[in-house]
């Protein structure tokens, strides 16, 4: 249950790294049962085709957080070329 949080996608090109190449809030479609929606544009994930460390921290009206889920975020090459 997630109710009254916020939701934060952050990606980083390595777990090391203090700078982020790309932060998200993600839309709570479902608090009740945990449910969240990642919007991305193409201006987002045009970055270098590699795997970057990524997570999704959640945040409380009472100022806790917590990392909810911690992966890749993995960027393809594309090629179609408009």
């Amino acid at each position: 249950m997630i109710l009254n949080a916020t939701a934060k996608f952050t990606a980083r090109k390595d777990e090391a790294s203090e700078e982020a190449i790309l932060t998200k809030d993600l839309i709570i479609t479902d608090p009740s049962n945990g449910k969240m929606q990642l919007a991305l544009t193409p201006d987002d994930t045009a970055l270098t085709p590699q795997s970057y460390a990524a997570d999704i921290e959640l945040s409380f009206p009472d100022g806790q957080a917590k990392t909810v889920w911690k992966s890749q975020f993995v960027v393809k090459w594309d090629a179609t070329r408009s």
